[in-house]
């Protein structure tokens, strides 16, 4: 398959490609030999065709003929502009996991309101007041 610069298309050809886009859910994604292909159904004539996941080649008898810009390259790339306006802006990794709730300035990464040091210096803190307790009771 021969690549191809992503363009606008005809009007009949961006017909087409909301035609395929609305049958997306029929769609497959394979990988072949490190490239990602996304299969797809002919509108009209029941075949399939291999479309590269960055629409920049199509297994369709169109592309093959004039190495332009078919509609199923069309649909793909409209699905991941599509795609791309729905995932959600990254969070930052202070924002994923919350600075120690101690001070330090670790971060937590998991439950806990502190990082694993300042936990073992608490849980350490608090076993050494238990026994200060205990020696003070007179059990020590």
């Amino acid at each position: 398959m021969a690549q191809a610069t992503i363009l606008h298309g005809t009007a009949s050809q961006r017909a087409s490609a909301e035609m395929h886009l609305e049958r997306r859910e029929d769609w497959r994604y394979i990988r072949v030999a490190g490239t990602r292909y996304v299969v797809l159904p002919s509108g009209h004539s029941g075949s399939t065709h291999w479309v590269r996941d960055d629409a920049r080649g199509c297994s369709c008898l169109f592309y093959a003929k004039t190495f332009a810009t078919c509609s199923h390259m069309i649909s793909v790339r409209m699905a991941n502009e599509a795609d791309a306006q729905q995932v959600p802006s990254l969070k930052s990794y202070r924002d994923l996991f919350p600075g120690c709730a101690g001070g330090c300035g670790d971060l937590v990464d998991g439950p806990s309101q502190f990082c694993d040091r300042c936990s073992s210096d608490q849980a350490h803190q608090q076993e050494m007041a238990a026994k200060r307790r205990a020696v003070a009771a007179g059990r020590g």
